[in-house]
């Protein structure tokens, strides 16, 4: 069931991690706003991505953006973002949203 979804709501769970998305590879949005993740592993396993909502969330590393190519939307506001790698090569991306806290 969850390999035809092409997108997963999951705001307000207390999030912490991502799991590997790997069976998900019809995903192209993901929510996962207003959860506590603190770092973003796992979405290399979900290249289809498309849309990323991970505002409101403690995320202070993201890495692993590269393989992202289809990525268009990044919503990061309300963050704690100290390091942003993988983005540069993103020929796709359209709106990207980053707003640390003070």
């Amino acid at each position: 069931m969850m390999a035809r979804s092409s997108f997963i709501y999951s705001t307000f769970q207390g999030i912490t991690k991502i799991a590997d998305l790997t069976a998900c590879s019809n995903l192209t949005v993901l929510y996962l706003y207003n959860n506590k993740l603190k770092s973003i592993e796992a979405l290399d396993s979900a290249p289809n991505i498309q849309l990323l909502y991970l505002q409101n969330n403690k995320i202070s590393r993201m890495g692993g953006l590269e393989k992202l190519k289809k990525l268009k939307k990044l919503y990061l506001t309300r963050n704690k973002i100290q390091v942003l790698e993988g983005l540069l090569e993103n020929r796709c991306l359209e709106v990207f949203f980053n707003q640390n806290e003070e």
